[in-house]
């Protein structure tokens, strides 16, 4: 049997003033993101997730036509302290596949932190990019959790380019030509946790360039460290 799913429904809508056109040419910008979310519990000890998001409206002259999909499956192999578990999981957003056609079909990512999301790395946005991950968890007692993942980056349409976490293009070839593969990444986050109210961690990520990004930068990879504390109120 199934166990209990929830399930969001929601509705943005974004107007900006100032917006050009692929043509150049300036107008407002109204853009409506619909989109709905379930998850839940599946029978031995799965989880799931999925999202589905449409977005419609202009932008100055042109069309908005684009969307964005989330998807994510876990798998807990014991339930202890250790409680090691798997996931699965693949996000697409949409590209320009035509930068002159009037239509835009980029997924707007509207007003996001990416942290994390699309690895520790913090290079990707959520906007003309694929990207695989998987990834397990486990936690050796109730105050230390240790988290490992494995990402790969690939362009949705290969004349758009790749895009920031705050949704500014880093890099782009409007001939297509560079390939669609931009990065593999490997994270590995440590999380320690003595109360409730406070945690603490550290995380390493490393980035291995693929044939997009050797094409269009100057092809190095790349590593970021970092420390945290969190404090809740």
């Amino acid at each position: 049997m199934i166990e209990a799913a929830e399930v969001n429904a929601y509705a943005f809508w974004r107007t900006t003033p100032l917006a050009f056109s692929e043509r150049g040419v300036r107008g407002d910008s109204d853009t409506v993101t619909v989109g709905t979310r379930l998850t839940g519990k599946l029978p031995a000890n799965f989880d799931y997730t999925v999202e589905g998001m449409l977005q419609r409206g202009s932008f100055s002259l042109d069309s908005v036509r684009a969307y964005a999909f989330h998807g994510r499956l876990g798998y807990t192999i014991t339930k202890n302290y250790w409680s090691p578990k798997l996931l699965a999981e693949y996000n697409q957003a949409s590209g320009d596949e035509n930068p002159t056609d009037g239509k835009r079909g980029a997924y707007d990512q509207l007003f996001p932190t990416n942290h994390s999301k699309y690895g520790l790395h913090d290079v990707v946005g959520f906007r003309n990019i694929q990207n695989l991950r998987s990834g397990i968890s486990f936690q050796p007692n109730k105050q230390w959790k240790i988290d490992a993942d494995y990402h790969s980056f690939w362009l949705t349409q290969k004349r758009d380019g790749l895009y920031n976490e705050q949704g500014a293009l880093i890099t782009q070839d409007r001939n297509g030509r560079s390939g669609k593969h931009v990065a593999q990444e490997a994270d590995l986050q440590l999380t320690y946790s003595p109360k409730e109210f406070v945690s603490f961690g550290a995380a390493y990520a490393h980035w291995f360039p693929g044939e997009f990004w050797k094409a269009t930068t100057r092809g190095a990879p790349g590593s970021s460290a970092y420390i945290y504390a969190t404090y809740k109120f």
